[in-house]
């Protein structure tokens, strides 16, 4: 998370204040979800030899694999257009190709490179670089991450409503009904109440907060804003889920478009609980848990969990190569290139 106190800061702003917190305590968070990945796949791998997943190594996987690829970073192309949206006030924003490749990077920092600077850091200073305010960059980045969790929410009690009758648990069943509804019903307040200026009077003097808040109510979102960003969020939540179901195929797995879409939703919203490393270990459980009670093999639900997480890492590479050929800077005018 950014901190709130960045919404005074509009002047010159360094990684190190963007990602805040100190190096030690960073090193600590690293170390304990690193420790959470190999805890999980430990008891995975006691279940599931990871040996015995050679086997599913087919041609028809390897295709599947590059679907997924491609239709994660379609899925970027369609954040990248939500998160611009979320930022319709600011008049500098950047275009969407460079604006995609600043989410592209963000992504190679959360999923294929992880450290101490979060993808939302990296957004917000890729913006800031072409004269968007901290505030602004923040505040866009912010939106985004509240209509990113209410498609994966919407999507998760989709999940629940489907297996209500099936094999699985009632009590994982529940949990998922519980976990999405919590999360659709407060990022559903925190915009309503963000859009409420009477409570930005209320907190105007407390210290971080209370900066948030106006900022928010100052950039109040509209109804067709507010209806375009569920839209761009719930269809791209469809993505991963037939990315998914791509990958399920070529695994011999057995199931419906609407379960596995609505199953990838659950995944990705419980993976968003930073607790490991860019959802490993969460994410193949989650799916060992879901699956197998459905008929699948505890190799093909591992497999799958396995494929389409570095399905995102792949596509989040295309960061990295940004990175190196700094497609999100700013363009440099033609007198500052003849200087060059």
């Amino acid at each position: 998370m950014v901190p709130t106190t960045l919404l005074a800061v509009d002047d010159t702003v360094s990684v190190r204040q963007v990602a805040g917190g100190s190096s030690f305590n960073k090193w600590l968070m690293l170390a304990a979800r690193l420790a959470v990945v190999v805890l999980i796949y430990y008891f995975i791998s006691r279940q599931v030899p990871l040996q015995n997943l050679r086997p599913l190594m087919v041609p028809a996987l390897i295709a599947a694999f590059g679907i997924a690829v491609a239709l994660n970073v379609m899925q970027a192309m369609l954040c990248t257009v939500r998160w611009r949206l979320m930022a319709a006030h600011v008049e500098a924003v950047p275009g969407f190709t460079r604006s995609f490749a600043a989410y592209m990077e963000g992504l190679f920092f959360n999923q294929a490179l992880p450290s101490f600077i979060g993808g939302d850091a990296v957004r917000i200073l890729r913006w800031r670089a072409f004269g968007v305010a901290v505030s602004d960059a923040l505040l866009s980045v912010f939106r985004d991450r509240l209509f990113g969790a209410i498609g994966a929410s919407s999507f998760t009690v989709l999940a629940a409503a489907i297996l209500w009758n099936g094999p699985v648990e009632q009590y994982k069943v529940l949990t998922l009904l519980a976990l999405g509804a919590a999360v659709t019903v407060v990022c559903v307040v925190v915009l309503t109440l963000s859009q409420w200026l009477r409570l930005s009077a209320l907190l105007s003097r407390v210290r971080g907060v209370g900066a948030l808040v106006e900022k928010l109510a100052a950039s109040e979102l509209n109804r067709r804003q507010l209806a375009q960003a569920l839209g761009v969020s719930l269809v791209a939540q469809l993505l991963p889920g037939i990315s998914v179901l791509v990958i399920a195929v070529a695994l011999g797995i057995d199931i419906s478009v609407a379960l596995a879409i609505a199953i990838t939703g659950a995944i990705l919203l419980i993976s968003m609980i930073p607790v490991s490393l860019a959802g490993w270990g969460v994410r193949e459980a989650g799916f060992l848990v879901i699956l197998v009670p459905l008929g699948a093999t505890a190799e093909s639900a591992l497999m799958l969990g396995i494929c389409f997480g570095l399905a995102g890492v792949c596509g989040a590479l295309l960061g990295g190569l940004s990175i190196a050929l700094g497609w999100s800077a700013p363009a440099l005018s033609s007198g500052a290139q003849r200087m060059q």
